[in-house]
């Protein structure tokens, strides 16, 4: 009984090494944010940096969030996991989500709103303004159903099921779902599997063989290709550019893995190790936040010629966001309305 309790405790602990990824996905969200409305718009998916950022961070955060996931997935009925992903993850971003209404609407408004549009409004920014929790609730219910009905070989298959859904079905987010479905499975099974153990046992050659994808990957990068586009892409070009995001984003997830893996092994001591994972607990609230300074960069209109500048901007804008959450989480209310914690 003695040795069953330990190993139930020892399976819950938190992963470091995920939370350290976390930490860096969060950051390259920012940064490309800040790129995105300081005067570069969505060219700046072109720039050498962020062509390989972005095959890096959504597939990450998403691969990540299955992994941890996979749990709730197989324990929990319907209904605790619909409470517990409300209070975790919606009820959070639609508190945001209203707070970019009123920067929306009310503070930076081209005209007087109007009182009957109001319900609208509010609609809409709780639809669009935070995508990736839209898609992670989408995939984590979808997940929960498959697996209950038709077990792991079916969940495999949902991912070829979730590519071939009609792009034009009116479901906001449906693209990015079919986007960042396979990474959320491929965390599921990950965890399911002990995958990351064997990465780790085979870690110079898993290395090896994904930064050499990734390399090929970069070769053939085209910032038009981005997930964000498949909507609007003919079938052959979305098929094309579905393939090369599965290529680089899983082989993304396999060289950031054993890198911070590494590192986290031979630095484990250091305070920027620690400080990354303590980070990387609350990026959602990051998230969040830093959401907020992206809709009022939208509207103030920065231009910014320098890079120097920007990536200054990008530090400053986390690690304020860090601070306010760190202070948000000491507080219990405040911390279970806006971070869900």
């Amino acid at each position: 009984m003695q040795m069953e309790a330990r190993a139930n405790i020892l399976s819950t602990k938190r992963d470091k090494v995920l939370d350290m990824l976390k930490c860096v996905a969060m950051f390259m969200v920012i940064s490309g944010h800040c790129f995105q409305h300081t005067g570069y718009g969505n060219s700046y998916l072109n720039i050498p940096i962020f062509r390989v950022i972005t095959m890096i961070q959504m597939p990450l955060f998403m691969f990540i969030s299955g992994y941890v996931a996979h749990k709730s997935l197989t324990s929990s009925s319907l209904l605790a996991l619909a409470k517990r992903k409300y209070f975790g993850l919606l009820q959070p971003m639609m508190i945001f989500a209203l707070v970019q209404f009123v920067i929306n609407y009310i503070i930076f408004a081209e005209e007087r709103i109007s009182i009957g549009s109001i319900p609208h409004d509010v609609a809409v920014s709780i639809g669009y303004s935070y995508w990736f929790i839209w898609v992670l609730l989408y995939a984590i219910f979808f997940a929960w159903g498959v697996l209950r009905a038709l077990g792991v070989s079916g969940l495999v298959g949902s991912i070829v099921v979730v590519m071939l859904l009609p792009r034009e079905l009116p479901l906001p987010h449906l693209t990015s779902f079919q986007a960042m479905y396979p990474f959320f499975v491929g965390g599921a099974l990950a965890y399911r599997y002990d995958l990351l153990k064997w990465l780790r046992k085979h870690s110079w050659g898993a290395l090896a063989a994904s930064i050499a994808i990734l390399v090929a990957c970069y070769m053939t990068y085209r910032g038009s290709h981005v997930f964000y586009f498949f909507k609007y892409m003919p079938a052959r070009l979305y098929f094309t550019a579905y393939g090369h995001l599965l290529l680089g984003g899983f082989a993304s997830v396999v060289a950031m893995y054993i890198v911070t893996w590494r590192l986290a092994e031979r630095c484990e001591k250091w305070s920027s190790t620690r400080l990354m994972a303590d980070i990387g607990k609350y990026t959602l609230g990051i998230y969040l936040l830093q959401g907020l300074f992206v809709e009022v960069a939208k509207r103030v209109d920065t231009t910014i010629t320098c890079s120097a500048v920007q990536w200054l901007i990008a530090v400053g804008v986390f690690t304020i966001c860090a601070a306010m959450v760190y202070g948000i989480s000491r507080t219990k209310h405040l911390s279970k309305w806006l971070i869900g914690k």
